[in-house]
């Protein structure tokens, strides 16, 4: 009896570090994705200005 109730003591930690794992790769991977979506507006934003200045180098810019 003792016994089972320590092996089912077990089970239900690991069942709760499993969900936490999942909750932490989940937030994990959310902040990833921002940080992907943060650092390609900015290349974007990048390469507009390289192109502004490049059409105003050469004369385009009206």
């Amino acid at each position: 009896m003792i016994l089972r109730n320590l092996r089912l003591e077990r089970e239900k930690d690991n069942n709760n570090n499993k969900k936490r794992g999942r909750r932490c790769s989940m937030f994990l991977c959310w902040v990833v994705l921002a940080l992907f979506f943060s650092g390609l507006a900015v290349e974007i934003a990048l390469v507009v200005e390289m192109l502004n200045a490049f059409d105003a180098l050469i004369g385009l810019d009206t």
